[in-house]
């Protein structure tokens, strides 16, 4: 007897992405109170940055608005990579309040929902996030794909298999062929969520040419097992085309073609000496 395959969702690529993290690089326009936070953030020093940046916010001076919001963004940073996400989410906010204008602290605070596995309220942070119209010399963008690998992920651990599609669309607007073989497993495990069965044989034609035969064998089985035996027969003909010798495949395909009703090539596959029966 067949054991079920499964295609469990915590398995994903996406189950497991995480948010890129921000990027301090040096710019000739970073104010000079900033550029030793950036500089060692950058290195991951991160003890140093908190140090810098706690030296500079209790310097006798004045900031304005924007530049002390850049302050706090450096320091509510290193405070969420040595682990203090609490205080990071605060300087974090602070930072918005002075300067609400940026992106950095946003994705800052939607990093810390996803840690807490708030991913309904990560997902809003980050799809309401838009590029700002006057960036400040300090704000970090994000990129477009991996914003919308983000948004993808947080759908998929919220079970929201619609969205989660319409987001790796939007990273990937070439289509199939153009992800990576990650995300092409996952739209495999995709379609099976949504009951695509094309969509779910698509992927599977792309993925089984990479696979020896058992693991061709056990992703063209979850398609067998989920009903969709037409859309499975010429998947394992075109595996079997490429293992002439597999006994599992030859098997696997005589099945099917007996219940697609393609009795004469079912005999053909079992005429004298083509098929040695299982040990």
């Amino acid at each position: 007897m067949l054991r079920k395959i499964n295609t469990p969702r915590y398995e994903a690529y996406l189950a497991a992405y995480r948010m890129p993290r921000l990027e301090f690089i040096d710019r000739t326009k970073l104010p000079s109170s900033l550029r030793p936070i950036w500089t060692a953030l950058q290195a991951d020093a991160t003890d140093a940055a908190m140090r810098n940046a706690e030296t500079a916010l209790s310097a006798n001076r004045l900031f304005s608005a924007e530049e002390k919001a850049g302050l706090l963004l450096g320091l509510a940073a290193a405070q969420v990579r040595a682990g203090a996400t609490e205080d990071g989410w605060e300087n974090a906010r602070r930072s918005l309040d002075l300067f609400p204008n940026q992106v950095a602290a946003k994705h800052i605070q939607a990093t810390i929902n996803a840690s807490r596995r708030d991913y309904e309220t990560a997902y809003d942070q980050l799809s309401s996030l838009k590029a700002a119209t006057r960036p400040a010399a300090w704000d970090i963008t994000i990129k477009e794909q991996e914003r919308q690998l983000s948004l993808a992920s947080f759908s998929w651990l919220c079970g929201q298999w619609d969205q989660v599609a319409d987001h790796i669309s939007l990273a990937y607007p070439e289509g199939l062929l153009s992800m990576p073989d990650e995300i092409q497993e996952d739209w495999f495990r995709l379609a099976h969520y949504r009951g695509q069965a094309d969509e779910a044989a698509r992927a599977a034609a792309i993925l089984i040419t990479r696979r020896p035969v058992d693991l061709a064998d056990e992703m063209l089985q979850t398609i067998v097992q989920s009903g969709w035996t037409s859309q499975a027969l010429p998947l394992y003909k075109d595996a079997f085309g490429r293992a002439p010798t597999s006994e599992l495949l030859r098997r696997r395909l005589v099945a099917l073609c007996i219940k697609e009703g393609q009795l004469d090539e079912a005999r053909r596959l079992t005429a004298p000496g083509a098929l040695r029966t299982a040990a």
